[in-house]
């Protein structure tokens, strides 16, 4: 189990054994390079530790609690979390401030505390069995019990082809659990609770000037990017052009000392969406040590690999381009702060304006006169001009003008407006690609029952800060950070997240709604905030989702991949979709290629999850082969 997690930490490994347990640890040396061994253990011994993250504020931490009268032998951030929990038990966890998951032992009371992040930056897995608990960062490694049954969940399968991922406690594994963000797991006597430490606290109305807010984000941004540069080895950032990750430079620039290491990536492709041109805007501006990368389309022969460090289906196509960046990156630094979490606090998705918009003007006409109307209306409406309103409608071909009527049709319903927008395979869509075996064992939406629980919540009045709380709950956890998390980590670099820092996601929360989302001005007290640091073309610049091209990737290998990645043979042996739906799909791909393209990326990466996951005894490593 240890072994097979080496690329999150070549430095150094170690096991811990006691009667009732076993614990080991991969470190990655970013804090105390010479000791801080893990596991590690307090003075006499009863208490051990294995724990993947970063703790922030260690030092304070540790200064407390030698005026407190415990000894520490080393250096580390890791080791002040066993001291915390001697003094103050479970409640350990309130106190940290960083990205963490971690595994303590308590051997007094033979107890086992497992904890994870407020926010979910560091993955932890569990998986319940007959002989007791099996966990670890990574699924890989639980996998490594030849126990653990390799039964998929159909819930899971029916959110993946919708999200293209996973979102949740569940797992593509029935047997396998996420620990959520912002809670702690209580092992004892057989038992296992689980409690929550920490939620989000939105707040749809505070007092305050909009003076006073923008200057308490600009002091609030300036902290948590300071408090995220503690580090014995160099650190840099992934600077993507965007006005997230140029905030994070422009204050790392402001701060150290040296010119800050930056790096970015693009596209040889006209069909890819990148931010090159800002990024060496923002580079020079700053006068940073700036590297590109530029990613071409035979870049596809890494997805075994990207399937195997992602441990789960996770379709999102920017995984690649983050795993070539974080390879380019290890070369010169061993940590690097990114823009993650930006869109999600600050409201720069698309998907908020289209909500907000069908909330306030299409609910308002009587939905019969909507579905009548809407499709007929955009027929004859050019792509190009619904861009303006929705990411890469023209490019997305009728399928996309299908899914905005749909939107429109349901505009009173957050629920089905949402899901008509994000959906991957919308609802019709799956029924129409389940055999009829998975669909009569599949009762209820998965995706409705996750999106509904967020967006009719009534303790929150607010409709944006339902999207915000819903998408730091799902997309922003199981899909960016998970993504985030993997890339890097599989070249042993470490990704930090200062826009996650939990008390500037505390005041991000407090924030007026219409100083995230302005009229259609979308980050508008970010922009505000920082309207004095960056160059003016960055602030003014609208939001553009950064873009893999593979619909013309797809294009030049379709047949290669119809023929041996989804064969008619292999949708038989999986025994989960109709093989006629499936070559409908290859069919139409020419009419709406980018809408078909994900739908496909989809397919091919849940297909090469399986090869590596379930059709082998031991996933100990990728593929050799698409």
């Amino acid at each position: 189990m240890n072994d097979v997690l080496r690329h999150r930490g070549p430095d150094d490994s170690g096991i811990y054994v006691d009667s009732d347990v076993g614990l080991a640890n991969r470190r990655l040396s970013i804090i105390d390079l010479k000791g801080g061994h893990q596991p590690i253990g307090n003075e006499d011994g009863t208490v051990w530790i294995t724990f993947n993250g970063e703790i922030y504020n260690f030092r304070e931490l540790r200064s407390d609690l030698e005026g407190r009268r415990h000894r520490f032998h080393t250096l580390s951030d890791t080791e002040a979390i066993v001291h915390l929990y001697e003094e103050y038990g479970d409640r350990c966890v309130e106190r940290l401030r960083g990205m963490f998951a971690f595994a303590l032992w308590d051997s007094r009371s033979r107890k086992l505390l497992l904890a994870r992040d407020r926010i979910g930056i560091k993955p932890l897995y569990y998986c319940k069995i007959e002989k007791g608990l099996v966990f670890s960062s990574e699924i890989k490694s639980i996998l490594q019990c030849e126990e653990i049954p390799r039964k998929v969940s159909l819930q899971a399968l029916d959110s993946f082809l919708t999200f293209r991922y996973i979102p949740g406690d569940t797992t593509i594994l029935s047997c396998v659990k996420r620990l959520l963000p912002g809670h702690i797991a209580v092992c004892q006597n057989g038992k296992m609770d689980i409690l929550r430490y920490w939620d989000f606290e939105m707040m749809d109305s505070s007092g305050g000037s909009e003076e006073q807010w923008i200057e308490g984000l600009a002091v609030s941004l300036r902290e948590a990017v300071g408090s995220e540069l503690v580090s014995d080895v160099p650190l840099g950032a992934f600077l993507s052009g965007g006005i997230d990750s140029s905030v994070v430079v422009a204050l790392m620039s402001s701060i150290v000392e040296e010119p800050v290491k930056t790096f970015s990536v693009g596209f040889g492709e006209k069909g890819g969406v990148d931010e090159l041109e800002y990024a060496r805007l923002v580079a020079g501006h700053f006068e940073t040590d700036h590297r590109e990368l530029i990613v071409e389309e035979d870049a596809m022969r890494l997805l075994p690999e990207i399937v195997w460090h992602t441990d789960e289906p996770v379709a999102d196509p920017a995984s690649i381009p983050t795993y070539l960046v974080s390879e380019m990156a290890r070369k010169y630094v061993k940590v690097v702060l990114t823009g993650e979490g930006g869109d999600e606090m600050f409201a720069g998705y698309i998907q908020y304006k289209a909500i907000l918009m069908g909330e306030k003007y299409f609910s308002k006409i009587p939905k019969y006169l909507r579905m009548w109307l809407a499709p007929r209306v955009l027929r004859n409406t050019p792509g190009s001009f619904l861009d303006l309103f929705f990411s890469y409608t023209s490019s997305l071909g009728e399928e996309a003008k299908r899914r905005i009527a749909d939107y429109i049709s349901h505009s009173e319903d957050p629920v089905k407006a949402y899901l008509s927008i994000v959906s991957i395979f919308d609802e019709e869509e799956r029924k129409q690609l389940f055999s009829d075996v998975i669909s009569s064992q599949l009762k209820d939406s998965a995706p409705n029952k996750i999106v509904g629980t967020y967006l009719s919540d009534a303790a929150i009045s607010n409709l944006l800060n339902r999207l915000l709380i819903l998408e730091s709950r799902t997309q922003l956890v199981d899909d960016f950070l998970l993504k985030t998390d993997r890339m890097t980590m599989a070249h042993s670099l470490e990704g930090r997240v200062p826009y996650l820092d939990h008390k500037l996601v505390g005041y991000a929360c407090s924030m007026p709604p219409e100083l995230k989302l302005h009229g259609l001005k979308d980050k508008y007290a970010l922009r505000k905030a920082m309207s004095d640091v960056l160059p003016e073309a960055t602030v003014r610049k609208r939001k553009h989702r950064f873009f893999v091209p593979i619909d013309l990737w797809l294009e030049r290998s379709l047949n290669e991949i119809a023929s041996q990645v989804l064969s008619e043979e292999s949708c038989r042996r999986r025994a989960y979709f109709k093989t006629d739906k499936i070559r409908k799909i290859f069919r139409n791909f020419g009419r709406s290629k980018l809408y078909h393209s994900r739908q496909i990326w989809s397919l091919l990466t849940l297909e090469l999850w399986h090869r590596t996951y379930v059709d082998r005894d031991r996933p100990d490593g990728p593929l050799r082969t698409l």
